[in-house]
C-alpha cells in the first residue's frame, strides 16, 4: 500500500473501459459508500474507449481524489494494487473466464461480482465471493459495506476463496484436459 502511496479503504476494479463492464455504475455506487465509509477510495485499473466520459462523471459527481482511473498498467502493478486493496469488485454483463477475478481470490481478497459467463463457475455467493446483479447499484453497495464491515466474513470469504483457487490450478487443469482426451480416444 506504501509503494502504491494508498491509504483508506480502498476497492479495486479492473478491465476495459467499455459499457458492458459497468464502470460508471461503480463511480455512481461511490457517491453512496464515500458517505457510508470513511476513507473510501475505488480505484479503476484499465482504458478503453470509455475513459474520458467516464473521468467526466467522476468530477460530474465531486469524486475527484475518491475515485481513480489509472488507465492501463502492467500486470505486475495491477498485482500490487490487488494485494494492497480491501475488495475487489467485477460489475459485468459479459465475462469470458476472469483470470483477474481468479488472481484477486488467490490473494485472498474478497470479490464482488456479477453471475455473467465463467463468474458462476469460480464465486459462489456467500462461499468464496458475493454475487450481485449487473449494474444493481443498492447490490453494490449492500455487498461492499457488508464486506468491508464484517471482518469474520471478509476472513471466511478469503479462505474459501484460496480453497477454489486450487481447482484452477494448471496441474489439475492439465489432468482433466488429460482424462478427457483420454476418454475420448
Amino acid at each position: 500500500r506504501s509503494q502504491l502511496g494508498l491509504s483508506g479503504v480502498v476497492v479495486i476494479s479492473a478491465g476495459r473501459l467499455v459499457p458492458w463492464k459497468g464502470f460508471e455504475m461503480l463511480i455512481e455506487a461511490a457517491v453512496k459508500l464515500k458517505q457510508d465509509i470513511p476513507g473510501f477510495r475505488l480505484i479503476i485499473i484499465g482504458s478503453g474507449p470509455d475513459e474520458e466520459r467516464l473521468r467526466t462523471r467522476i468530477k460530474d459527481l465531486g469524486l475527484v481524489g475518491i475515485v481513480t482511473l489509472t488507465g492501463r498498467i502492467a500486470h505486475d502493478d495491477l498485482l500490487r494494487y490487488l494485494k494492497g486493496s480491501d475488495a475487489f469488485i467485477l460489475n459485468t454483463a459479459y465475462e469470458g473466464f476472469s483470470h483477474t477475478l481468479l488472481e484477486a481470490m488467490a490473494m485472498g481478497i474478497p470479490v464482488i461480482t456479477t453471475p455473467a459467463g465463467g463468474n458462476r463457475e469460480i464465486v459462489k455467493d456467500g462461499e468464496n465471493g458475493i454475487l450481485v446483479s449487473y449494474n444493481d447499484v443498492h447490490g453494490i453497495v449492500n455487498a461492499v459495506e457488508k464486506v468491508l464491515r464484517d471482518p469474520a466474513l471478509r476472513r471466511q470469504l478469503s479462505a474459501s476463496a484460496r480453497a477454489t483457487i486450487g481447482k484452477f490450478a494448471k496441474e489439475k487443469m492439465l489432468e482433466k484436459t488429460a482424462l478427457i482426451l483420454r476418454k475420448a480416444l
